[in-house]
């Protein structure tokens, strides 16, 4: 698969689900976030072995492995993603999309194509999730939160292959908060929230370009580290709220995901 994408003089991606992929391959349809460059080829990634949830070592000191082609159903499905930590990766999976969508749409794909506030995006950053890449070397784990700052940088023509998070103990909890037009949309802001003894990761989308990841050794540290996080960084603002409704809103979604974590 690498080889193929790597061929020189041809525009080369990848497809898995497609349901990111296949409606910008049309000409006859206008959709959000077209391609960049005319696509020569793609390379078929169904072959691959790719689709798996596998539970490596034991709670507290082992991985969760999802396979790059794992669906958003099968997520949404699993016995082990529910179970860890109150289960936000499940309910973040079944958020993502309308279910013929997370029939095909998979993990990798919905996570390099995801937008600021996109809840699955936030559980993984919350879940400390590394993210497998393979090159012409041996294959490189990345945290999330690096790939995201540096994407075409990080993955130099790679393959996402795999997504490894922390398997917690049950003593860890999670919570998601959002607010949408409707239950259906994708959110305008989201947060999640993990809670693991004196550990508190709190992933905000929707806020700025970027989703802001936070520590908190405490909840009442949550305002100043927002303000921080967004000392100098410019806010999103369109038709669906304003940068001032969005700085307000995050700050209430967040409590309420730490309120939820914490139980």
């Amino acid at each position: 698969a690498l080889t193929l994408l790597r061929r020189p003089g041809l525009r080369t991606v990848p497809l898995a689900g497609g349901t990111w992929l296949t409606p910008r391959l049309r000409r006859d349809v206008d959709v959000p976030g077209p391609l960049e460059e005319p696509v020569d080829a793609v390379v078929d990634l169904a072959g691959l072995g790719l689709s798996f949830i596998e539970l490596a070592g034991q709670p507290g000191d082992g991985a969760l492995r999802l396979g790059a082609a794992t669906t958003l159903a099968q997520i949404a499905d699993s016995a082990h993603c529910r179970d860890l930590a109150s289960g936000i990766l499940a309910q973040a999976a079944q958020r993502a999309a309308p279910i013929n969508q997370r029939n095909a749409a998979t993990v990798a794909g919905a996570l390099l194509g995801a937008s600021s506030q996109s809840e699955l995006l936030l559980a993984l950053l919350a879940l400390d999730a590394h993210v497998v890449v393979a090159t012409a070397g041996q294959p490189r784990a990345l945290p999330l939160q690096d790939l995201l700052a540096d994407l075409p940088g990080q993955l130099d023509g790679g393959l996402v292959i795999e997504i490894k998070l922390p398997w917690l103990a049950e003593t860890a909890h999670g919570g998601l908060a959002r607010v949408a037009r409707t239950p259906a949309d994708q959110p305008i802001v989201a947060a999640a929230a993990l809670v693991d003894g004196d550990n508190r990761r709190l992933a905000v989308g929707g806020l700025t370009a970027s989703p802001l990841l936070l520590r908190l050794s405490a909840a009442s540290e949550l305002e100043l580290a927002l303000d921080a996080a967004l000392n100098g960084v410019p806010l999103l603002s369109d038709w669906q709220g304003s940068s001032e409704y969005r700085r307000s809103i995050a700050a209430v979604l967040s409590r309420r995901a730490l309120a939820e974590a914490l139980g």
